[in-house]
């Protein structure tokens, strides 16, 4: 019966999905685990989010254990969008080894992403750093949650607290994901950001993406000369559209207008090539 049900809802029949169902329950007398399986199973598949979110919170308090009663809830969860409730069960799914210790993690930053974006849209930035406060260390040292924490606080002009988290995240641990925020920080202390920068030089080598960072950031205060080398250097290890062009701005402010306009026509090549390649 409960193969009849998912055949007929499969079908898109309704009224035979509800009958099969019914009639599984009657056999199924006190062993009703499978019956209420199969009928979240069905709720999901035709969308009936917040009933399948209701009949899977059932199933967690009669089964916390079962394989397929947590893959249920974990589409329930991330579908109904009720975070708390995925981070309540990722235990669970550890103990009995549901999945390997990737496929937890990501769940797990999936959950706090979606938190921390509930908490933005309802109290801004403010709630947003009390939120993060009360994380516990081994939350707020996660790399993934650093980049969405300090993207979110710049969406909400919270630059200061942004270069507070991003340079945190840094300290720990060098991820290319949280030098490219950092052109996009408005903070009041940028020197704090070049300072960080050659040490990630001194410690990971000059790369691309390190020179071509401390450019955009030495750009910002009108250090053409300097800003000009770091992008050359960018440049000698591998083209690229936006430095050629960050380049040409700064040879145009170092009064050298026709080596600046003979890299906009490079830079214009390599884009005009991309597609390509």
């Amino acid at each position: 019966h409960l193969l009849a049900a998912e055949a007929a809802q499969q079908r898109g029949d309704d009224f035979r999905t509800n009958q099969y169902l019914e009639r599984a329950a009657e056999i199924a007398d006190n062993d009703q685990l499978p019956v209420d399986i199969t009928r979240v199973r069905i709720q999901l598949a035709q969308g009936e989010i917040h009933a399948a979110r209701h009949g899977v919170d059932n199933l967690v308090g009669q089964a916390p254990r079962h394989p397929e009663v947590l893959r249920l809830a974990e589409q329930a969860y991330l579908r109904s969008g009720a975070f708390d409730a995925l981070l309540g069960i990722i235990p669970s799914m550890a103990k009995i080894h549901l999945y390997d210790d990737a496929h937890l993690q990501t769940l797990r930053e999936q959950a706090y992403i979606g938190l921390m974006n509930e908490v933005m849209a309802k109290e801004g930035s403010d709630g947003l750093k009390r939120w993060w406060k009360d994380q516990n260390r081994k939350t707020r040292h996660d790399t993934a949650l650093q980049i969405a924490m300090t993207e979110n606080l710049i969406a909400c002009n919270d630059h200061d607290m942004a270069q507070e988290v991003l340079l945190d995240g840094l300290k720990r641990h060098y991820d290319p994901r949280l030098v490219l925020l950092m052109p996009r920080l408005k903070s009041g202390n940028p020197e704090q950001l070049e300072k960080v920068l050659r040490q990630q030089i001194k410690q990971h080598g000059a790369t691309p993406l390190l020179n071509s960072t401390l450019g955009q950031m030495l750009m910002k205060h009108g250090e053409w000369q300097a800003a000009s080398e770091c992008f050359r250097a960018a440049l000698a290890e591998r083209p690229d559209g936006y430095d050629y062009a960050w380049l040409a701005d700064t040879l145009d402010k170092l009064h050298k207008p026709e080596e600046a306009a003979q890299l906009r026509r490079e830079g214009l090549l390599l884009t005009l090539q991309r597609p390509e390649a």
